[in-house]
């Protein structure tokens, strides 16, 4: 049987950590049903779905060495994601927004959604990040907990792609195609 580490309860939810692959079949849907598309908001009522869905999400992105992977992308119109944070733990993430700091440079991009596909697009090195997490109160009952985190270099390059890619706007839309890349190139 293959499943994420249990926690006792839901107060442990926003991080997973992957211990075996994943025994159910997830798919990648075509980026156009998700593209120039804004997701919809997670509500408290959608907490206990995206909580299962998430454990999912993050075998299906560490098997395939993803930092990050959104509902959209799997066919679910929801606003948020599953992301690899800085200890190297999964994190879900929802209803996320950002505020850029400073200047944006020229970043490439690659993702699950567009095979060895690489683009070129401009993101800011530092945000301040905006988001929810799956909480459980006394009673064990799940709510939407409000998260403000400062992020720079990498972190903040991908959630702001992650956070676009629920908005509608993926690199494939806003940025410029690079090139198709070889597998091993991507990999070094």
């Amino acid at each position: 049987m293959s499943e994420i580490n249990k926690v006792s309860t839901l107060s442990d939810a926003p991080e997973f950590e992957v211990v075996e692959e994943s025994t159910k079949e997830m798919e990648l849907v075509d980026p156009s049903e998700f593209e120039n598309k804004i997701a919809d908001e997670v509500k408290e009522s959608d907490l206990e779905d995206m909580y299962a869905v998430s454990q999912e999400m993050v075998k299906f992105a560490h098997a395939r060495n993803a930092i990050g992977l959104t509902f959209t992308q799997i066919g679910i119109n929801k606003s948020g994601f599953v992301s690899l944070n800085n200890s190297g733990a999964w994190e879900v993430m929802l209803n996320p927004s950002y505020f850029g700091e400073g200047k944006k440079i020229w970043v490439y991009e690659r993702s699950l959604s567009y095979g060895d596909d690489v683009y070129a697009t401009q993101r800011f090195k530092r945000i301040r990040a905006v988001f929810y997490t799956i909480d459980v109160d006394k009673e064990d009952r799940l709510h939407l907990k409000k998260q403000y985190r400062m992020m720079s270099g990498m972190r903040a390059f991908s959630f702001q792609n992650l956070t676009d890619f629920v908005n509608g706007k993926t690199p494939r839309v806003t940025g410029i195609k690079y090139k198709e890349a070889a597998k091993d190139e991507l990999q070094e």
